[in-house]
């Protein structure tokens, strides 16, 4: 595939299609297939493929986001109820 018009125009859609059904919870495979078939200039078979693999990466990316960031929050969250906690028994047991 040569670099050209047809590639930008493609990617820009792409991301937009991308990001927009991202926030509205679907696939965006409704803007993908006719992008890459009508745009890109792939025949029907192969753009359904890209847009299947293209969901792996906001699987992956959902993945990433949901159980590792919110689960180091979690932690750190924890870690300083913990110490808090700790710090007060610390205190109470002292004044005893």
């Amino acid at each position: 595939m040569k670099f050209g018009w047809r590639l930008i125009v493609g990617s820009i859609v792409g991301f937009l299609g991308s990001a927009f059904g991202t926030v509205g919870g679907v696939g965006g495979g409704g803007i993908f297939v006719p992008m890459l078939t009508l745009i890109v200039g792939f025949d029907q078979k192969s753009a359904t493929a890209i847009s299947k693999c293209k969901n792996i990466y906001i699987y992956i990316y959902i993945y990433i986001y949901i159980y590792i960031y919110i689960y180091i929050y979690i932690y750190i969250y924890i870690f300083i109820v913990g110490f808090i906690y700790f710090t007060y028994m610390i205190i109470v047991i002292e004044r005893v």
